[in-house]
């Protein structure tokens, strides 16, 4: 019975010492973990934009040019300002038309009595032939003739007299009564160039020298412009152009010797052959 006893105190002082030692115990408060901020990068939306494909662009034409027409050859009227190229002027052939007033009858009559009699410069001044008649009288008289032709296109048929390109004189008509126009020397030339324009080469000595450039207009020949060669104001650089006919280099415009030959060349290339009649 003590035995008993014994052993329920000794439960009974266990059970107290548990609650006594429950109650004095502290219990600690652990510090809570912290929650880690979890940082959310921004999500990046990468935006993948499908381009439409860039059109290639339609190649843009490149027009075509329409074709060059052909370049008319206008001869020289006056002394080119640029290089021209000149291609000689074919010989004239064509049917003659006798003026149908036969104005110029008289004239011709005298060139031939001239030429058939023999007359000597005198008598043919005298008589409105040219003084180089002779010449051909006693050297070559097939050789002169005489054709129409209306020089300046105003539809009256001029009467020309010469040889070959040569224009030995020239006569137009004012109304019915014949006028002459022109009348060359030794040293004075004339020639016509395709497009109606005079040439007169002349010189007055060994150191003067001009190609005069002359329109006809009605019975008068215009002076159109000249290329005076003047070796007395300079032997080496001797060209001039001038617009008037006053002989006076020193108002003139100065002209390079290529130039000025590449000018009396052209002109010289395209004188026209004349269709003479010979007088006898």
């Amino acid at each position: 019975m003590k035995k008993i006893l014994a052993f329920v105190l000794a439960l009974c002082m266990i059970l107290a010492l548990c609650a006594c030692g429950q109650s004095t115990v502290t219990t600690d408060t652990a510090s809570a973990t912290p929650t880690p901020e979890i940082t959310v990068e921004p999500t990046t939306t990468t935006v993948v934009t499908t381009l439409a494909p860039t059109e290639t662009p339609a190649a843009t034409a490149t027009p075509t040019p329409a074709p060059t027409s052909t370049l008319e050859i206008v001869y020289v009227t006056s002394p080119p300002t640029n290089n021209i190229t000149i291609v000689p002027a074919p010989s004239e052939k064509q049917t003659q038309t006798v003026p149908s007033a036969t104005a110029y009858a008289g004239i011709i009559n005298n060139y031939r009595t001239a030429l058939t009699n023999g007359w000597d410069p005198q008598t043919c001044i005298d008589n409105g032939v040219n003084y180089l008649v002779p010449t051909y009288a006693q050297n070559y008289p097939s050789s002169l003739g005489y054709c129409f032709k209306d020089v300046d296109g105003n539809g009256i048929e001029e009467l020309l007299i010469g040889d070959g390109n040569l224009i030995l004189s020239m006569y137009s008509l004012s109304g019915s009564t014949p006028v002459q126009v022109l009348d060359g020397g030794e040293r004075s030339s004339y020639y016509l160039e395709p497009d109606g324009v005079i040439v007169n080469s002349g010189s007055s000595s060994a150191y003067y020298h001009a190609y005069n450039l002359y329109k006809l207009v009605g019975t008068v020949l215009t002076l159109s412009g000249s290329i005076i060669a003047n070796y007395e104001a300079n032997a080496n650089a001797p060209y001039y152009y001038a617009s008037d006919d006053d002989g006076n280099v020193s108002n003139d415009k100065k002209v390079s010797n290529e130039t000025a030959e590449g000018w009396i060349n052209a002109y010289e290339s395209n004188y026209v052959t004349l269709p003479y009649i010979s007088f006898v």
